[in-house]
């Protein structure tokens, strides 16, 4: 069994069923299958489309794009537990059903995805959020790198005692939080109240930017309390709740 959940703000709306005899089609307007009722969805924004190997994402030339897990695509074989953001709403790929539904779970004030209504006006909207931004800046960068190997050499020192560094100079975005999925694992109290992530450095276009996403733990930038993306320099000092961190940027400089 496969089927696709929408999501909104971490509410489960519905669930879709798949099959194999027919497409199903995302979009704003009501002749989808799944309507969702957002001015940043595209009229007829994606569809999935049956497949020998299980089901094709497949992006309509969407204004504001189609994401899986944070990439954006034209054409995917989804796979299981994949995460598809279409506009502000998410679309996880549930191959097996693991994912259950209940209908207290069903119930929410956001409306059902299958009776949203038509927007009053037919004109797709650009997205200007803090997402959004960040999926297309992992785009952007990520078709600068393939462009240019020659990176300048970045990495991170660890300060209050501690002698390691860090090598980010490869990476698309370092992520700094509670969990062992973060590439920088906060621990002890200050774990416990920071975000999964709690904060992110991106790189793009051979620059780096800590961006704050999420906790009671905000990011600091030479003391400074930072509430949005900010561009780092060599030898700025970021500290995200205990944890204390020198950033280095040379253009000279081995990454080894």
């Amino acid at each position: 069994m496969s089927r696709i959940i929408l999501r909104f703000k971490d509410k489960n709306l519905k669930a879709f069923p798949l099959n194999k005899q027919s497409a199903l089609t995302i979009g704003r307007r009501g002749d989808n299958h799944v309507v969702i009722e957002n001015l940043a969805v595209s009229g007829h924004h994606a569809k999935i489309i049956p497949h020998e190997k299980g089901y094709v994402l497949a992006d309509l030339k969407s204004k504001n794009g189609t994401f899986v897990n944070g990439r954006r695509i034209k054409t995917y074989l989804l796979k299981h537990k994949d995460v598809v953001t279409v506009g502000k709403h998410l679309l996880i790929y549930d191959h097996v059903g693991q994912m259950k539904q209940t209908a207290e779970q069903a119930r929410t004030e956001e409306p059902s995805a299958a009776a949203a209504v038509m927007a009053p006006t037919d004109q797709t909207m650009f997205m200007d959020t803090r997402r959004h931004r960040q999926l297309l800046g992992r785009e952007n960068a990520e078709a600068d790198l393939s462009k240019n190997k020659a990176r300048p050499a970045a990495f991170l020192s660890f300060l209050g005692g501690r002698s390691e560094r860090m090598d980010i100079t490869a990476k698309l975005q370092t992520t700094i939080g509670k969990g062992t999925q973060s590439d920088i694992v906060i621990t002890g109290l200050f774990g416990l109240l920071a975000g999964n992530p709690a904060a992110t450095i991106n790189q793009t276009r051979g620059s780096f930017y800590l961006n704050p996403i999420g906790g009671l733990i905000k990011p600091k930038l030479n003391g400074k309390t930072i509430k949005e993306s900010v561009k780092l320099n060599s030898k700025d000092q970021l500290q995200v709740g205990g944890l204390k961190m020198q950033f280095h940027l040379d253009a000279n400089l081995s990454s080894n």
